[in-house]
């Protein structure tokens, strides 16, 4: 009988450190699947971080794109302004001195 417990009593040993085994060995894959999801998460912020630098560079072009169509549309009004002012400045003078000449009694 002796014979027969010595056995149960090596298998409860094999078994003992084949549990111990496998609860180290999933140790180990729980560790490595956290380095491999912690890698996952900085590659994916990455391209996130780059993806937002890229948006922000693209709505930056924009931005200087319809400033510089405001700023030449801006000058291309202030240049016509100006030339009517110019062709108002020639009547506004005449104007001026035929008043004068008129108010002195020179006409």
């Amino acid at each position: 009988m002796n014979g027969a417990i010595e056995k149960i009593k090596q298998a409860e040993d094999e078994a003992k450190g084949i549990i111990e085994e496998s609860e180290i060995l999933a140790n180990e894959i729980i560790l490595e699947a956290e380095k491999l999801a912690e890698k996952a998460y900085e590659n994916v912020l990455e391209a996130k971080r780059k993806e937002a630098e890229a948006i922000i560079e693209e709505k930056r072009e924009e931005g200087k794109s319809a400033a510089r169509t405001i700023m030449e549309d801006g000058k291309k009004q202030a240049d016509e302004l100006k030339i009517a002012a110019e062709k108002k400045l020639n009547s506004a003078i005449d104007y001026i001195i035929e008043r004068i000449v008129y108010k002195n009694g020179n006409r």
